[in-house]
């Protein structure tokens, strides 16, 4: 899963959603926020027109690496 400080995802009806401090998956079948609080907010990839993510600070190595691997796993579980 990525990291954004805030998540931005403008919809096909031109609505926007905005999200702070989540972690996220996009991917052909939809987008997959998740909170701190653990709480999902799922979209089917035909609402979701685009997004745009701010991140505030830059992730270490380890961070970069660990959200590679985040990422890879759930393209994998996704398959």
């Amino acid at each position: 899963m990525q990291r954004a400080d805030e998540l931005i995802v403008v919809h096909h009806d031109d609505t926007i959603s905005r999200f702070t401090d989540v972690t996220y998956t996009l991917s052909r079948a939809g987008l997959r926020v998740v909170d701190p609080a653990g709480t999902e907010t799922l979209f089917a990839g035909h609402e979701v027109l685009t997004t745009h993510v701010l991140l505030t600070h830059r992730l270490t190595p380890r961070q970069h690496h660990q959200a590679d691997l985040d990422l890879q796993l759930e393209v994998e579980l996704a398959a």
